[in-house]
């Protein structure tokens, strides 16, 4: 018995994700300290707003707690801040000032992609320096850049660095 649940790129459930992931490449993260709730905020109106492709539906798990939508794993339930749909594309919204915020968000995406076919994490940085998404984005073949690309093609979790500001 597999662990995750199988998933391929292709279908209803990979439209809304793809589709997902070019909708939050658009969003205006631009910030005047602003914190991670407010961050989900504006994901979540920006999302409730979209029509997806594979005609699921946006739930904002932060408002709506539907037993079917949480992963039980160590003897705990494990919710992300929004989905598509019940199974289709978990979303976790991370504002990120520290590499410890990233290993948080990294850790329950695993969590995650147990009950769901795909999970975006968008990263949002909010160090002073954009040091996150340096790592992720400007210095080519890192560490940082193999592991979220392995993440993405292995696993099926997209790691979405933006800055914040």
């Amino acid at each position: 018995m597999k662990s995750l649940l199988q998933c391929r790129r292709e279908g209803k459930y990979w439209e809304d994700c793809e589709y997902t992931i070019k909708a939050l490449s658009r969003l205006d993260l631009t910030r005047t300290e602003m914190t991670e709730k407010e961050f989900e905020d504006r994901v979540a109106r920006f999302l409730g707003e979209q029509l997806f492709p594979g005609g699921e539906k946006f739930i904002d798990h932060r408002k709506y707690h539907d037993a079917a939508s949480a992963t039980a794993f160590f003897s705990s339930d494990h919710r992300p801040d929004m989905s598509i749909g019940k199974d289709g594309t978990a979303i976790e919204v991370k504002a990120a000032d520290h590499g410890n915020k990233v290993k948080q968000a990294i850790s329950q995406a695993l969590f995650y992609r147990i009950g769901y076919r795909f999970v975006i994490v968008l990263l949002v940085d909010i160090t002073d320096q954009g040091d996150i998404y340096a790592s992720l984005r400007e210095h080519g073949n890192t560490r940082e850049v193999r592991f979220v690309d392995d993440l993405e093609e292995y696993m099926n979790i997209f790691v979405i660095p933006r800055l914040g500001w």
